[in-house]
């Protein structure tokens, strides 16, 4: 677990690590992210990360937190 208030530069250096075992998902403020379709798709897209062994990092995602 890593605890930041610097996230640009955390994600930065995870992405250097762990190449293409890491995907980033961003949230935003835009209406279509906020619908509830927009949280399922994201759902999905972690489970397939977490059964692929790949490493995801989630920010601003409150709708699924």
């Amino acid at each position: 677990m890593i605890i930041t208030d610097n996230f640009e530069y955390v994600t930065s250096f995870l992405v250097n690590i762990l190449h293409d075992k890491c995907q980033l998902f961003f949230g935003s403020d835009f209406s279509e992210d906020k619908k509830e379709e927009s949280a399922y798709r994201i759902i999905n897209d972690l489970i397939m990360c977490i059964e692929l062994g790949i490493t995801a990092i989630v920010s601003n995602l409150e709708e699924i937190y």
